[in-house]
């Protein structure tokens, strides 16, 4: 960025810095690097040489090798932090290094490091060492301060875990930080402003991090349009080739399980093609009786038989100009399967009655919802009307198959259905959403509408959705939620009891049960290994593996 207008560049610095969400530490050293250089042109090095220290730090962690170049060079244009600079400010933190903190906090040794760099900057320990683990293997000494590196491991050694100040995971390796505190009480409340802003950063990076789970999982508002139930990966490309053929007239055969939404996706293609200003007609096969369907499908001239009174243009010539939907192709008569073959491929009708045939403009989509290659297999379904319906086939996946859709519908159809009955704002609580999604929903997409229509229904104005509101069948994914008459829901409350999300890998389930497993029988035995071992039906060694993979400690509270 050029600096030649320096006001504009630190606006522009200041925007980028109250972006929405947290910035990756990447851009926050890029805008420390920036700003670095701009208060050090503003006539404040102090403040200039602080960014730019920060800014190494993080580029030299994360960064590439020339971004961490660029800093370095910067800051031996301003020069370093002097110490009369740093020192002298245990009654307050400087808000800029404290907000740091919360934007590194994705990274644990990002946070770390900044967080020993506060502490220097504070002035208020003896030493300092910033350290990881991996899964009980030896500990590894990223920096420190105060101290040799001898002194700091043995320091670390000697201290206790829960004075440890942890840091967070980073895959498979843990960080903490160990601080000796100066024995002042200006130096030990500055330490203790410092370890309160580092809780705090993790524990805002912990709703971040669950924010955006549910946000991958659960896109609340789902787009405008008719497709806007399709979200998911494979209907997003299902959507793609309906898009890219919707303009030509080929036909389109349209697979999946009743209530997949077959009709929604036909309807997509209509309002995609250039016959979207005409009327689209859905035509469902099934039943259709076998002495009445040629009339009804092709029309019939009066007289032409018992019950033809009048003349009958038939439902496709009814649809001339239009987009036509045969659904539930597969149950057509085999009689009439050649008669609507003859059409496809000339575009000509021939009605009951009518010596000749009469032309008629209509796009066909066909869809059904049992395996056609199956029907032509057995003989039941014309071999050369498949390969004509055949030309663009899409799949539409069960909705068991594409369950970060269900949030969106439910949504959906919670508002369509609110305002249909005039219940006000609804809403679904966290554990009435799980419920849905962990449902399988064999009636697809229209039992997922059934369902919200009935508990709209039973729904009192402005009311939240709990689990109890549910039918049985889809509570029961959840049955070891009691709820009582007030709709409150409850966790295990029995202190040997343990509530464990299904809705998690299974390695993380097993992880969680394990750990809590194994606090109880060394709580339970006064920490006796032997003892602990035998409750558990392990080995003493099998233990010992267990408690340095999880690691866990003696200290029950670690």
């Amino acid at each position: 960025m050029a600096l030649t207008r320096l006001d504009e560049s630190a606006v522009v610095m200041d925007g980028l810095r109250s972006l929405p969400g947290t910035c990756p530490p990447s851009l926050v050293a890029e805008i420390d690097r920036v700003e670095g250089s701009l208060f050090a042109r503003l006539g404040d090095p102090a403040s200039g040489s602080r960014r730019l220290e920060r800014a190494v730090r993080v580029l030299s962690v994360v960064g590439s090798a020339g971004a961490c170049g660029q800093a370095r060079a910067a800051l031996a244009q301003v020069g370093p932090l002097l110490p009369e600079e740093s020192l002298g400010k245990t009654s307050s933190l400087n808000v800029v290094d404290a907000a740091c903190l919360s934007d590194l906090s994705p990274n644990p040794e990002l946070l770390g490091r900044e967080a020993l760099a506060l502490i220097i900057n504070l002035d208020c320990a003896r030493g300092a060492a910033l350290v990881v683990t991996r899964n009980g293997f030896p500990l590894e000494l990223l920096a420190h301060h105060g101290w040799s590196s001898a002194e700091a491991r043995e320091f670390v050694r000697a201290t206790e875990r829960k004075q440890r100040l942890p840091l967070g995971k980073l895959r498979d390796r843990s960080f903490h930080l160990t601080v000796s505190p100066k024995p002042d009480m200006a130096s030990r409340d500055a330490l203790g402003s410092v370890r309160t802003l580092i809780e705090s950063a993790l524990e805002l990076e912990g709703f971040r991090r669950k924010e955006r789970r549910q946000c991958s999982l659960i896109p609340f508002e789902p787009p405008d349009g008719p497709d806007g139930i399709f979200l998911s990966g494979q209907m997003l490309k299902v959507v793609a080739v309906a898009r890219r053929i919707a303009g030509g007239d080929l036909p389109v055969l349209i697979t999946g399980e009743t209530g997949s939404g077959k009709e929604v996706l036909a309807r997509l293609i209509h309002a995609a093609s250039n016959r979207s200003e005409k009327s689209f007609v859905a035509f469902n096969c099934t039943g259709l009786p076998r002495d009445t369907a040629e009339s009804q499908l092709f029309g019939h001239r009066r007289g032409s038989f018992t019950d033809a009174r009048e003349d009958s243009t038939g439902i496709i010539r009814g649809a001339d100009g239009a987009t036509l939907m045969l659904d539930e192709i597969g149950e057509l008569d085999p009689t009439i399967q050649p008669k609507l073959l003859r059409f496809l491929d000339s575009g000509e009708v021939q009605p009951v009655g009518e010596p000749k045939p009469v032309w008629a403009d209509v796009r066909v989509i066909a869809a059904t919802n049992v395996a056609i290659d199956t029907l032509v297999r057995e003989g039941r379904f014309r071999e050369d009307l498949f390969y004509r319906l055949n030309v663009v086939r899409l799949r539409i996946p069960p909705l068991r198959e594409r369950r970060e859709e269900i949030p969106p519908l439910a949504h959906h159809f919670l508002r369509r259905f609110g305002r249909e009955m005039k219940r006000g704002h609804l809403d679904l609580s966290p554990d009435a959403l799980t419920c849905l999604l962990l449902y399988d929903w064999p009636g697809n997409v229209r039992q997922l509408s059934n369902e919200v229509r009935r508990i709209v229904a039973m729904a009192k104005p402005d009311d939240t959705i709990r689990p109890n509101h549910l039918s049985p069948e889809i509570l029961a994914v959840r049955d070891w939620v009691p709820n009582d008459p007030d709709g409150e829901e409850h966790s295990p409350t029995h202190p040997d009891e343990l509530a464990i999300r299904i809705d998690q890998p299974l390695a993380s389930a097993i992880e969680q049960l394990e750990r809590a497993m194994i606090h109880r029988a060394i709580r339970a035995t006064n920490g006796r290994v032997n003892s602990a071992a035998r409750l558990l039906g392990l080995s003493r060694k099998g233990l010992f593996l267990k408690r340095r993979r999880l690691e866990i400690t003696t200290d029950t509270g670690a």
